[in-house]
């Protein structure tokens, strides 16, 4: 009986590394993924940081992924993955917020949408973005949040007329 808990805890050990990924795990991921809508960008951040692009709808997406320090947790960190759609040059009407709280509302499985503004260059901007854990992470997961990011972005710009 010794023996066999032996084997499942050494097994479960085990299949618990394999369903995380570290932060160079994640680089390794983003640069050997194939996939015809994909392309590695670049990375902005030792082991944190990294610009990829996504087609979507003939339509390509800079999409980042940000590894950063988890305040609450600090045996984990968090992965943030976000893509910016050009909104407009001028402050967002009501109609446009209420527009992108009904599609979080609607949508609100993976991410949210929120809008702000730049102060380089005075430009509105709405954003999409995922959170995750590091530490319950995987390869398909990275995968799906890139793609779902990038097509959330093309569903605004087509639904309410993003640039």
């Amino acid at each position: 009986m010794k023996r066999f808990l032996m084997i499942v805890c050494v097994m479960l050990f085990a299949v618990s590394f394999g369903f995380s990924m570290s932060a160079k795990d994640v680089g390794k991921s983003l640069k050997g993924w194939k996939d015809k809508n994909y392309s590695y960008g670049s990375e902005t951040d030792k082991d944190s940081g990294w610009k990829v692009t996504y087609s979507y709808s003939d339509s390509d997406y800079t999409v980042f992924i940000l590894i950063a320090d988890d305040v609450v947790n600090a045996a984990d960190k968090n992965v943030v993955i976000y893509c910016d759609v050009l909104a407009d040059s001028s402050q967002p009407a009501e109609d446009t917020l209420f527009q992108l709280l009904k599609l979080n509302i609607e949508d609100g499985e993976w991410g949210f949408f929120s809008c702000y503004n730049s102060e380089d260059d005075d430009t509105w901007y709405v954003q999409y973005n995922i959170k995750f854990r590091l530490n319950a992470l995987d390869d398909s997961a990275l995968k799906d949040a890139i793609q779902y990011t990038a097509e959330a972005c093309g569903y605004y710009k087509d639904t309410i007329g993003g640039n």
